[in-house]
């Protein structure tokens, strides 16, 4: 049986959250979960942020595949 993510039933699952750590020239770089942030290497003080991938928004109304409710 396929759960709810099976084909015809919306956009897929987001990707899992793994953190992925680079230091570079006196930067540490840390990417997760569609932000990337940027660190000073010797105190952490963050110097910035950019995001790169959002969750795709929800549709309205009832989910893919199934009949609306009484009244809808």
């Amino acid at each position: 049986m396929m759960g709810p993510h099976g084909p015809g039933f919306g956009p897929p699952p987001p990707p899992t959250p793994t953190p992925v750590v680079v230091l570079g020239d006196g930067v540490v770089y840390v990417a997760c979960d569609g932000k990337l942030m940027a660190f000073e290497a010797k105190t952490l003080k963050k110097l910035g942020e950019a995001t790169y991938w959002e969750r795709p928004a929800r549709p309205e109304g009832p989910p893919a595949g199934r009949p609306a409710g009484p009244g809808q």
